[in-house]
């Protein structure tokens, strides 16, 4: 007779998981969801504990914090969690096959915090054959199907990994993964949705490495394709809809409280990485990565690496005659230097050493900062990275050391 309870796993999608981190009270973050099928894996680990918030002085009410909006909202009058969680992000075998699709789906609640890692590199696997079909993700949207934006003429056998986060009121996300490793004629593709409330914070790490090195592979996989795109939600007053405004507006009408969310891309970064020409385009670099920082809680690091880059000398006022201050010759003149003036000047010497070539700008109103970087080798621009995040100190403070470990 058969069981008249559907199985456990009736209707799981292979490769998908399902996070949900809410905050218990008084201000205890836990994990209301976390699920997971193979080849994906999610592991918890220790949480970083946060330090309370320096209490008011006697007689005098704390007050609470407000939203961006000026108004107090009753996700704002939530305390500051205790810890944040570090989560691990995991494949079987440290890779992704051939056909193998990931579908990872994110949300924090208000006020919470998660930090994201992985344990190593992630592989893409080499194609077995080039004329194998590729299998197409459940997700019907064209726009959100990793593999539609690759020419399906011939017919590839695609690794994806699809990620949709969505960061209520003042919660935060720092994803840094290790680079991605794509080995000679493989195909990847990715797509990172990021949807943020008012007031969240998101800090995203995206790179990939040129192959494995060691074997001779130096950017000789077949394809490689990643877009990350960055939505806010903005409460406005529900009103009649203007005529200057287009009918297929992306909105959210509360009832409630008589007003619409509105969501509006705020950055949408793509990196296209094929074709036959691809060795001699990325020559020298071994390695490419993308920085995204937005949000008040990550806004000094933000500016960190904004006021780095103007302080870089420019072609223009350079004197290529003058020598190069190198390491030795920074370390013989320490006393007389600041100690964050020697810091940058090993840096930019390491800079050098590395082949290091990096840019920050900012964008839509100064809302997010972009990082793009690159380097000859990985380790370099791990080292770099690190030594940017580790003087500047607020990931590691706010985050955790979970957060630096794919930056070395």
């Amino acid at each position: 007779m058969p069981s008249p309870f559907p199985a456990p796993f009736h209707s799981t999608t292979p490769g998908s998981g399902t996070v949900h981190l809410t905050l218990l009270p008084p201000s205890n973050p836990s994990f209301s969801t976390l699920n997971f099928t193979y080849p994906l894996k999610l592991l918890p680990s220790r949480a970083h504990p946060l330090p309370p918030l320096p209490s008011a002085p006697e007689g005098r009410p704390s007050p609470p914090p407000a939203s961006s909006s000026g108004s107090q909202s009753p996700s704002d009058a939530l305390p500051r969690p205790t810890s944040v969680p570090l989560l691990f992000v995991l494949t079987y075998g440290g890779g992704l096959l051939a056909n193998d699709c990931i579908h990872l789906s994110l949300t924090l609640d208000a006020h919470t915090r998660l930090t994201l890692a992985t344990q190593g590199s992630t592989k893409i696997y080499k194609a077995p054959s080039p004329t194998l079909s590729s299998h197409q993700p459940p997700d019907s949207n064209p726009s959100l199907n990793p593999n539609s934006s690759l020419s399906p003429q011939p017919s590839k056998p695609i690794s994806s990994q699809t990620l949709h986060c969505t960061l209520h009121p003042h919660s935060s996300l720092f994803y840094s993964p290790h680079p991605t490793q794509p080995f000679a004629t493989s195909h990847y593709a990715q797509v990172q949705i990021f949807t943020l409330h008012p007031g969240a914070s998101l800090g995203l790490l995206d790179w990939v490495s040129e192959g494995r090195r060691a074997r001779g592979e130096s950017w000789d996989f077949g394809g490689w394709r990643g877009r990350n795109e960055v939505w806010l939600i903005t409460p406005t007053p529900s009103v009649a809809q203007s005529e200057n405004e287009p009918e297929n507006a992306s909105k959210q009408e509360d009832k409630g409280n008589n007003t619409e969310h509105k969501r509006r891309l705020l950055l949408r970064d793509s990196v296209i990485l094929e074709g036959s020409g691809l060795k001699p385009r990325m020559s020298p670099l071994g390695i490419i990565g993308t920085l995204i920082l937005t949000g008040p809680l990550l806004a000094p690091l933000a500016g960190f690496f904004i006021s780095e880059f103007e302080l870089l000398t420019r072609i223009g006022a350079r004197n290529w005659d003058a020598p190069t201050m190198g390491r030795s010759a920074v370390e013989e003149q320490t006393p007389l230097i600041p100690p964050r003036e020697k810091w940058r000047l090993e840096r930019q010497a390491q800079e050098k050493a590395d082949g290091v070539l990096w840019t920050a700008a900012r964008v839509r109103s100064e809302r997010a900062v972009v990082v793009k970087f690159g380097a000859r080798e990985v380790q370099g621009a791990r080292e770099w990275v690190g030594a940017m995040l580790r003087e500047e100190g607020s990931v590691a403070r706010e985050f955790g050391e979970g957060a630096l470990m794919g930056v070395g």
